[in-house]
């Protein structure tokens, strides 16, 4: 059967070896809200890939549900993966987002940052078609063990020096369709752990520990109730990776990612984005996929950034800018008990 791209579903992990490829995994500083953590250490950990599972999908299932991700080494080809890259960064340099004199593909932080860029000027067929080219759909197809399809809103994010992502589960932003809808998080290029690559918190999707916040936290809706995030970052929990384990236990885990890594989760698995304390952006894209006769949340039904997709939001909005009534992230914990 043939695939998007021209694949056959027998060239799901085409570009899968299972022996995985890794930056060296030198002695650094992983950093969140300005605190920074020994990696490899006793509190940030090595994430596990699964390269050696390869195409055992039984495997692939029963690993997604004991460790709650699923890290795949060049899973997408990397010359795709930098040829995305060239097409973002080759707009940004339009809005003088890098240093002078510099090469745009090495993501130096100019002095204006990027504030005067807007992802949409980069045709959405350049970011979605390394997602339809490469072998996403036919892996999730076989992974869901039925037809899949890929949710229409994609995000490109751009994180500059000291900017992160707050500690968050997706569900709160996803929660209306599938609640088999998995989210894959692809860098547009090398990430160390001080360029602010992904960091999960082991153990959130299943542990007793979790189960309270689970039910409270992860199944508010970041559109619907009037709650602001923590930071007033609308659906975050918190930016403090010690309030997470000290309360819920669990283990945080990170690691360096190459162009082509991709990392894959469910709803309920608790992560955040580290702080960028290099001089370079890390740009990155996640999208998700879902069983295709699967409900679809109505929030990703519109490419980010889109009149529609902003009428969408426009609840989440109100909420942070204080236009309606609302209770603080730590309000709502102590009203959930947490």
């Amino acid at each position: 059967m043939r695939l998007l791209g021209g694949r056959t579903r027998a060239d799901c992990l085409f570009h899968c070896s299972r022996t995985a490829i890794k930056l060296p995994l030198l002695p650094m500083i992983a950093q969140m809200s300005g605190r920074g953590f020994e990696f490899p250490g006793d509190y940030i950990t090595e994430l596990r890939d699964c390269n050696d599972l390869a195409e055992n999908f039984d495997a692939l299932r029963a690993r997604m549900e004991e460790d709650g991700y699923l890290l795949i080494r060049g899973f997408a080809d990397r010359d795709a993966v930098l040829k995305t890259r060239q097409a973002i960064v080759t707009k940004m340099d339009e809005s003088g987002c890098f240093q002078p004199g510099t090469d745009p593909m090495d993501g130096i932080i100019g002095p204006a940052g990027a504030r005067g860029f807007r992802i949409q000027t980069v045709p959405d067929q350049d970011i979605r078609g390394l997602f339809e080219t490469e072998p996403f759909l036919p892996f999730f197809e076989q992974y869901f063990e039925t037809d899949a399809k890929m949710v229409p809103k994609t995000i490109t994010r751009i994180k500059a020096k000291g900017k992160g992502t707050g500690i968050h589960c997706d569900n709160v932003y996803v929660g209306r369709g599938s609640d088999r809808v998995l989210s894959i998080w692809i860098p547009f290029g090398d990430l160390t752990v001080e360029q602010s690559p992904l960091a999960i918190c082991f153990g959130s999707h299943n542990q007793r520990s979790f189960q309270k916040l689970r039910d409270t936290y992860g199944k508010h809706d970041a559109d619907r109730d009037r709650i602001k995030g923590a930071n007033n970052a609308p659906g975050h929990f918190s930016w403090d990776l010690e309030d997470v384990t000290e309360h819920f236990a669990g283990q945080w885990k990170t690691t360096n990612f190459r162009a082509g890594d991709v990392l894959i989760f469910p709803p309920f698995t608790i992560h955040c984005g580290l702080d960028n304390t290099t001089d370079r952006y890390r740009i990155s894209c996640d999208c998700r996929f879902q069983p295709a006769a699967d409900p679809l949340d109505p929030r990703f039904t519109f490419a980010s950034g889109s009149k529609a997709d902003s009428e969408l939001l426009r609840h989440r909005y109100q909420v942070a800018n204080g236009e309606v009534p609302s209770v603080t992230m730590e309000e709502a914990r102590a009203d959930w008990g947490l």
